[in-house]
C-alpha cells in the first residue's frame, strides 16, 4: 500500500527523476531565452515553445504540485524532516516549470498563476529567484475599474497585488502599498459589497462566503506585510495562520475548490515568509539584536533587509550558539556570510561588554570595503569600527588608538598586521580581552606566505587567549570540520548549511565562446561546458547557441579569433546590454590591450558618476592617461598598475551599474567582493611571484569558483554567465579544467614540508631559512613561543605542545605522523640556535616581522644605517640631497622577507630618491616621467611606476623603515612629544606618500593624496584638542566638514580638481554619506 496517493502516479510517469528532468528542461528553456535575448539584442525576446513541450511540462507540473499537497501535512509538522525536505524540493521543481510556461490568455488566470508561482518559489526556498522574477517581468496584476470588473474580482486582484508585493519586498514602497491596498478595500467595501450581493440572487450565500474568504485573506496578508516590515505583532505566525484557516474554511464550506487550493498555497507560503524574517529568526536574542534588526529594516535604507537567505537561516543557530568556540561556516559566494559575522559580533559585545573583535580580511581593498560595511551596519548601535593599515608596522596613530580603553569595538585588518599587533603586545595595551576573531575568505589559509601567517596568528591567539572565539568564513572548505577541531576539538562546529548545498543566488552557465563564420561574415557561438558536480550544478545542454548573429563586419573571422584577448573583447561587447562584466586577463599589459580592443567597438556612455571618476583620474594621472578615454566608454581597468583609490572608484562604478566591463588581472580579481552579471575569461592563468620572478600558474579550482560565483547579481540576474573566450569551437583542456575538484584545505606549511622532503632535503630549519625566506613566518612563530616560555629546557619539553597549536601539525599528526615527528625534531634543533641569540633579538623579531636571521644580519651592519634621532625627522630624512634614507634603503635590500628590487642599481639610492619624490607629494606622472622615462608609452610608464610604488615601496618600504625604527629604539629617544610623533609617522608617510603627520591622519581616513596635506593643516586649525584619539577626532571633523571647506582648501592648494568634487570622491572611497551629499 502506497504511503501517498501520488506515489503510483509518479511511478507511472517515470519516477521522481523524470519529473526532475522536466524541471531541468524548463531551466534549459530559461537559459536559452536569456541567450536569445542576447543574440537578438532585445531584452523582451522570447523563445517559442512547441505545444507538445508545453503539454509535457504542464503534466509534470500537475504531478509535482499534487505531490506537494500530499506532503504538505508532513511539512507543516516538521520542515526539516525528510518528508518536509522532499516537499521543499518538489516546490522548487514546480517553480522551475511555472516560470517558463506561457502566460495565460485570461487575466484572472494570469493573476492566480502568479500567486501559485510566488508560493512555490517561497516554499521551494527560491525567494531570491521569485523576488527577481517579480522585479524584472511585467507586474502580473493589472489595475481594475471595480464598476466594470465587479467587487469580488477587485478584492482578489488587490489582495493578490498585496501578497505579491510582500513576496517581492523590493523596498519599503512595496510594503507601504500593501497597507494602502488593504485600507483601500475597507474604504470601498460599503460602496460595492451590498450591490454585488443583491445581484447574485440564488447564489447570494455562496457569494457572501466567498467574500468572507477574501476578507480573511486580506487581513492575513495585511498582518503579514506589517510583521515583515516592523516585526509586530510577535504572535504573527499564529495570527496569520488563524485568518488563513478561516479563509480556507469559508472556501471549503462554499465548495469553491480552486480558491480553497489557492489559499492553502498562500497559507503555507506565508508561514515561510514569516519564518524567514530577521524578526523571527533572531527573536530569542537580546535588545541590542532588536536594535540591529531595526537598523537593517530602516525605511531610510536603500536596500532594507527583511529576511535571511536560505543558507543564512540554516546556519544562524550554529553560528550564534555560545557553546561553539570555533565555528567554520562554508557557504556559497554571495550568500550573506558577512551578515552572520555581524550577528556574532553583536552577540560577543553583549556577552563581554569590554571585549574587542578582530576582523581579518586578506587584502587592503577588502579592509576598506569591510570597514565601510561594518560602520554602516554596526555604527547605529554605538559600536565603533576602526581599521589598522595593512602596512606591517605600527604607527603612532594606531598605537594611540590601541592604547585607549574604549576607542574601538571592531578592528578590521590583514593577517600580517594582526600578527604584528598580537606578537608585539600592542593589541593588549588597552587591557581589554579579544572576544572574537572573524576570518573572512578562510580558504586563503592554503596560500603561501599569507596563508601561513594567517594560520600562525590564529595559533598564537588560540594559545594566548583561550577565551577568544573564532568564526571562519569561506565558500569552499571540503574539510571544514577538521579546520574547526584544530582550533577547539571539543567546542567547535563546522557549518555547511543543508540549504546551501544546492542554493545559489541565481542560475549559472559555464561555457566557451568563439567566432564562427567565413571571411567577413561571422558571429559568435557558445558551447555550454559539462560540469561534473553534485552541488550547485550550472545549466548545461548539448547544443551550440548563437549569442551574436552572423553579419557582415569590417574584420575577418581569422582576425577576430587571432587571440583570446580579441575574442574576450567581442564577448564583452555582446554582453554589454545585460549588466556589468568582469573580464579577466593575465597581466596589466593584457588588460590595457583588451580594454583598447573593447573601446573600439563600444559607444560612448554619458553619466555624472563616470564623469566624476574621469575627472579624478585626469587629475591624478594626466588627461592623456588611457583610463580617461576608457571611462567615457563605460570601461575600467583594474590591476596593480592602478592606484588603490582609483581601483576603489572603479569598483564603486561597477556596483552602481555604470561600468560595462571591468578588465582585471586574474590575481586582483580574486579580491573582488561585489557581484557582476558576467565573468569573461581571456585566460585562467595567474601570475605568481617567486624569487623575484613571475611564473604562470592555473587558478586553483577554489579560486576559479570563487570568481565564477560572483556571476549573477542577487535579486537582479536570472542567469549568471561565466564564459571562456576561445579561438576554437572545442577546447578539451578547458572542460578538464572546470571539472578539477576543490581539494581539502591544507596548511601552506604542509606543502613546503612536502616539497622539502620530495627534494631529498633534511627538514633543517636553520639551513632552510638561510636559503628561502618563505620559512620566515614559521621560525618567527617558534621564536615568539620560545620568548614566551623563556626557558630553553621547558621549550624543548613543550615543543610538541607548541606545534600542536598549528594547523600543519594538526594535519600531519593524523595523516603523516612521521613528518610530524620530523617537524618536532627540527623545531628543537632550531631552538639551539635561538638559545644562543643575543639578548633582545627575540623581542625585535616580534616587533618587526623579521626572522632572527634577518635581525642578526641587520645588526651586523647597524653602523651603516644608524641615524641620530634628529636625522629621523621627516624634513631631513626625505630631503633630496640627504643620505639618511639612502642608507636605510640600502640596508633593507639585504632583508629576505622584503624582497626589495635592485631598481636602478644595487645600492638603493634610486629607490630612496623615488621615495623622496613620493613622500614630498610629487604626482604619479612626475615620478613616472623621472624614473621610467625610457618607456615611451604613457600607459606602460605609469603602470610600471604604480606597480613599483604600490606593490613594493609603500608596503616593503614602510615595513622595512618601521622595523629599522624599532631596532633604533626611536620610541625611547629624548625628543618632544610632537617631534617623536612625527618621526614615528615616517613609515606611514612612506605608505601614504605624504610628508606630515596631519596628512597621514587624512590619508588613513581616505582623503585623496593630492588634498591630504592641505586638509590636514585645516584640521589642526579648526579641530579642538581632546583626549580622544586623533584619528577619531579627525573622522568626526571630516564628516562635519562642508563643501565650502573642501572648496576653499582645494583652491588654496591650487588643485586641478574642484574641492566639492574631491569631497564626493572621498565620500565614495570611505562610504561616507556626508561626502556624497
Amino acid at each position: 500500500m502506497s504511503a501517498f496517493p501520488t506515489d503510483i502516479l509518479i511511478a507511472r510517469s517515470g519516477g521522481r527523476d523524470a519529473l526532475a528532468h522536466a524541471a531541468y528542461r524548463a531551466k534549459v528553456t530559461l537559459a536559452k531565452t536569456v541567450l536569445k535575448r542576447i543574440a537578438d539584442r532585445d531584452p523582451t525576446a522570447s523563445l517559442s515553445m512547441q505545444p507538445e513541450e508545453i503539454q509535457a511540462l504542464e503534466e509534470a507540473l500537475h504531478l509535482i504540485e499534487l505531490r506537494c499537497l500530499d506532503l504538505a501535512a508532513a511539512w507543516r509538522k516538521d520542515m526539516r524532516h525528510a518528508l518536509g525536505v522532499e516537499f521543499r524540493d518538489y516546490c522548487s521543481l514546480a517553480f522551475d516549470i511555472r516560470r517558463v510556461l506561457p502566460l495565460a490568455d485570461e487575466e484572472e488566470e494570469r493573476v492566480k498563476n502568479a500567486i501559485r508561482l510566488a508560493a512555490v518559489g517561497v516554499l521551494g526556498d527560491r525567494s531570491a529567484d521569485i523576488r527577481r522574477y517579480l522585479s524584472e517581468n511585467s507586474w502580473p496584476v493589472p489595475e481594475l475599474d471595480t464598476r466594470v470588473a465587479g467587487w469580488p474580482k477587485t478584492v482578489l486582484f488587490q489582495v493578490a497585488d498585496a501578497f505579491l508585493r510582500v513576496v517581492r519586498k523590493k523596498s519599503w514602497d512595496d510594503l507601504r502599498q500593501v497597507a494602502g491596498a488593504i485600507a483601500g478595500l475597507r474604504q470601498n467595501q460599503h460602496l460595492y459589497e451590498q450591490d454585488y450581493l443583491q445581484q447574485e440572487n440564488g447564489l447570494r450565500q455562496v457569494a457572501a462566503i466567498e467574500l468572507v474568504a477574501f476578507y480573511q485573506l486580506a487581513k492575513a496578508v495585511e498582518m503579514l506585510g506589517t510583521f515583515i516590515g516592523k516585526g509586530t505583532p510577535r504572535t504573527a505566525l499564529d495570527d496569520v495562520d488563524f485568518h488563513f484557516s478561516r479563509a480556507i474554511k469559508a472556501a471549503d464550506s462554499a465548495g469553491i475548490i480552486e480558491l480553497a487550493l489557492l489559499l492553502r498555497w498562500m497559507s503555507m507560503a506565508a508561514r515561510v515568509l514569516i519564518r524567514s524574517t530577521i524578526w523571527h529568526q533572531l527573536a530569542a536574542y537580546n535588545s541590542k539584536m532588536t536594535d540591529f534588526k531595526r537598523v537593517l529594516t530602516d525605511e531610510l535604507q536603500t536596500r532594507p533587509l527583511f529576511e535571511l537567505l536560505p543558507p543564512q537561516r540554516d546556519a544562524i543557530q550554529e553560528v550564534m550558539h555560545v557553546g561553539n568556540r570555533a565555528v567554520v561556516v562554508e557557504m556559497p559566494t554571495s550568500s550573506g556570510k558577512t551578515l552572520l559575522a555581524e550577528f556574532r559580533i553583536i552577540q560577543t559585545k553583549v556577552n563581554v561588554a569590554d571585549a574587542w573583535i578582530a576582523y581579518i580580511v586578506p587584502t587592503r581593498a577588502l579592509v576598506n570595503q569591510v570597514t565601510v560595511r561594518l560602520r554602516r551596519d554596526l555604527g547605529p548601535l554605538g559600536l565603533k569600527v576602526e581599521q589598522a593599515t595593512p602596512a606591517y608596522e605600527l604607527d603612532v596613530l594606531e598605537e594611540e588608538l590601541l592604547a585607549a580603553s574604549d576607542s574601538f569595538d571592531v578592528l578590521v585588518t590583514t593577517p600580517e598586521k594582526l600578527d604584528l599587533l598580537i606578537r608585539s603586545g600592542a593589541a593588549n595595551q588597552g587591557g581589554r580581552p579579544l572576544g572574537l576573531v572573524v576570518m573572512d575568505e578562510a580558504h586563503n589559509l592554503r596560500d603561501g606566505e599569507r596563508g601561513l601567517r594567517s594560520e600562525l596568528v590564529l595559533a598564537t591567539i588560540n594559545h594566548e587567549s583561550p577565551d577568544t572565539h573564532f568564526l571562519l568564513l569561506t565558500p569552499f572548505v571540503p574539510n571544514a570540520a577538521e579546520l574547526a577541531t584544530w582550533l577547539d576539538d571539543e567546542r567547535s562546529q563546522s557549518v555547511t548549511p543543508s540549504l546551501a548545498v544546492n542554493w545559489q543566488p541565481n542560475e549559472q552557465m559555464i561555457a566557451l565562446a568563439y567566432p564562427k563564420g567565413r571571411g567577413k561574415v561571422w558571429g559568435l557561438e557558445m558551447k555550454p561546458l559539462h560540469i561534473n558536480r553534485q552541488q550547485r550544478v550550472p545549466i548545461v545542454f548539448d547544443e551550440r547557441v548563437t549569442i551574436d548573429h552572423e553579419r557582415n563586419r569590417d574584420a575577418t573571422v581569422t582576425q577576430a579569433k587571432s587571440s583570446r584577448l580579441s575574442v574576450a573583447a567581442l564577448v564583452a561587447e555582446v554582453l554589454a546590454t545585460r549588466g556589468s562584466s568582469i573580464v579577466l586577463a593575465y597581466s596589466p599589459a593584457d588588460c590595457w590591450n583588451l580594454a583598447d580592443k573593447l573601446a573600439h567597438i563600444l559607444p560612448e556612455k554619458q553619466s555624472d558618476k563616470l564623469a566624476l571618476v574621469r575627472e579624478f583620474v585626469k587629475a591624478e594621472y594626466g588627461a592623456d592617461f588611457a583610463l580617461c578615454d576608457l571611462l567615457a566608454k563605460g570601461l575600467g581597468v583594474h590591476h596593480a598598475g592602478i592606484s588603490p583609490e582609483v581601483r576603489a572608484l572603479l569598483e564603486w562604478l561597477t556596483e552602481e551599474g555604470e561600468i560595462v566591463a571591468l578588465v582585471a588581472t586574474t590575481t586582483l580579481a580574486q579580491g573582488v567582493n561585489f557581484p557582476i552579471s558576467n565573468v569573461i575569461l581571456s585566460t585562467h592563468l595567474k601570475a605568481m611571484r617567486k624569487s623575484g620572478n613571475y611564473t604562470k600558474e592555473k587558478l586553483r579550482p577554489d579560486e576559479f569558483w570563487n570568481i565564477a560565483g560572483r556571476a549573477g547579481r542577487l535579486f537582479q540576474d536570472t542567469l549568471g554567465l561565466v564564459i571562456f573566450a576561445s579561438q576554437h569551437p572545442d577546447d578539451p583542456s578547458l572542460e578538464d579544467y572546470v571539472n578539477e575538484k576543490v581539494v581539502e584545505l591544507a596548511s601552506a606549511l604542509e606543502q613546503m614540508i612536502a616539497d622539502t622532503v620530495e627534494r631529498g632535503w633534511e627538514l633543517d630549519l636553520r639551513r632552510l631559512m638561510r636559503n628561502d625566506a618563505k620559512w620566515s613566518s614559521f621560525v618567527q612563530y617558534l621564536a615568539h613561543s620560545y620568548r614566551k616560555i623563556d626557558n630553553h629546557s621547558q621549550f624543548l619539553a613543550d615543543t610538541e605542545k607548541v606545534l600542536k597549536r598549528t594547523y600543519v601539525y594538526h594535519r600531519l599528526s593524523k595523516h603523516q605522523p612521521e613528518l610530524a615527528e620530523q617537524l618536532i625534531e627540527s623545531a628543537r634543533l632550531y631552538a639551539e640556535q635561538l638559545k644562543n641569540l643575543p639578548s633582545g633579538v627575540l623581542t625585535l623579531v616580534d616587533g618587526t616581522g623579521f626572522s632572527p636571521e634577518s635581525i642578526m644580519g641587520l645588526l651586523s651592519q647597524k653602523a651603516s644605517f644608524s641615524l641620530q634621532a634628529e636625522e629621523w625627522s621627516p624634513s631631513r630624512l626625505f630631503q633630496s640631497d640627504g643620505q639618511g634614507l639612502k642608507s636605510l634603503i640600502g640596508a633593507l635590500l639585504t632583508v629576505p622577507e622584503l624582497s626589495m628590487p635592485t631598481f636602478g642599481g644595487g645600492d638603493g639610492k634610486t629607490l630612496a630618491s623615488m621615495l623622496e619624490m613620493w613622500v614630498s607629494g610629487k604626482t604619479l606622472r612626475e615620478i613616472a616621467d623621472c624614473y621610467f622615462a625610457e618607456t615611451a608609452d604613457v600607459q606602460k610608464r605609469l603602470t610600471e611606476c604604480c606597480r613599483m610604488i604600490y606593490q613594493t615601496l609603500t608596503h616593503q618600504g614602510a615595513w622595512g623603515v618601521g622595523a629599522l625604527q624599532v631596532m633604533s629604539k626611536i620610541a625611547d629617544a629624548d625628543l618632544s612629544a610632537h617631534d617623536k610623533a612625527a618621526i614615528r609617522a615616517v613609515p606611514s608617510m612612506i605608505y601614504y606618500g605624504v610628508p606630515t603627520l596631519e596628512a597621514v591622519i587624512m590619508r588613513s581616513l581616505g582623503v585623496p593624496r593630492s588634498i591630504s596635506v592641505a586638509m590636514g593643516e585645516r584640521f589642526i586649525q579648526e579641530a579642538p584638542a581632546a583626549a580622544t584619539p586623533r584619528i577619531q577626532r579627525a573622522r568626526a571633523w571630516l564628516e562635519q566638514s562642508s563643501a565650502v571647506t573642501w572648496q576653499q582648501v582645494a583652491k588654496d592648494a591650487n588643485l586641478a580638481m574642484d574641492g566639492t568634487r574631491m569631497r564626493a570622491v572621498w565620500g565614495i572611497i570611505t562610504g561616507s554619506r556626508s561626502g556624497l551629499s
